[in-house]
């Protein structure tokens, strides 16, 4: 459930510094609410600010990270407030993959944390693999197994940046467990596509008017909302009955 409830913004005073040329304030007035909107594309990969810093100091091994790094480096990227994982992408959502059920240290990792993560054996050669080799290990596990019917579903997660947690020294129990990175990291979506053609969305798109919402430990309060922006074609049979509906109006 939600933290404790303090006075002040948490995370996103740094939201300010670092996404200046992404927000907008509502109103002008001082403390009012930063606003952040995107239009993402179906796979549409999207870098966050800690994925840039990170892919820079790292030297690209597989050919998905050499034409991420070339992204970076001719957009001249920074990363963005609102940032996307897509299929090929090694991400998981923790939250429904508990490495264990119960408390018991004595307990195996759970099948759904092996499934998604990979086994740890798995994981080993997936990092030390080289070639063709690392490339087919490290997108089997970042795809996670997910099948649906035998078949792999085409997984898209889209996501926002917080900011590091602010939590005051002086009530060290609000810490424990973690560190400022956590909860900085917020999913919004996870969408999976089924070769059958049906859509899983985690959560839905928002009702009109409404907002989720997202409370953190350091008191910080985030609303947020995915609408959909694509259009629809007209199916065969709605071109069909636009056609002929002057006539049939006129035979009534």
């Amino acid at each position: 459930g939600p933290g404790a409830v303090m006075e002040g913004r948490g995370g996103s005073e740094a939201l300010a510094a670092v996404f200046a040329s992404h927000a907008r304030v509502h109103d002008g007035a001082e403390g009012a609410l930063q606003h952040f909107e995107r239009v993402v594309a179906w796979q549409e990969k999207i870098f966050s600010a800690s994925e840039v810093d990170e892919r820079k100091r790292q030297q690209p091994e597989t050919e998905l990270e050499r034409r991420y790094a070339a992204m970076i480096r001719d957009g001249q990227l920074a990363g963005e407030v609102i940032y996307t994982y897509v299929a090929a992408d090694a991400f998981a959502d923790e939250r429904d993959a508990d490495r264990r059920v119960t408390t018991s240290e004595s307990e195996p990792f759970n099948g759904l944390y092996k499934a998604v993560f990979g086994t740890p054996r798995a994981r080993t050669l997936a990092h030390t693999a080289s070639g063709r080799d690392a490339t087919r290990m490290r997108t089997e596990l970042a795809r996670g197994r997910r099948r649906r019917g035998g078949a792999p579903a085409t997984t898209f997660a889209i996501c926002a940046d917080c900011g590091p947690l602010q939590l005051p020294t002086d009530r060290p129990a609000l810490g424990a467990g973690g560190d400022e990175d956590d909860e900085q990291e917020q999913v919004l979506m996870i969408i999976e596509a089924y070769h059958d053609g049906s859509i899983a969305l985690s959560s839905d798109f928002t009702p009109a008017g409404e907002h989720y919402r997202i409370e953190r430990r350091d008191g910080s309060v985030f609303q947020y909302s995915v609408t959909n922006a694509s259009t629809r074609d007209e199916t065969p049979l709605e071109k069909r009955d636009a056609a002929i509906a002057p006539t049939a109006a006129l035979r009534r």
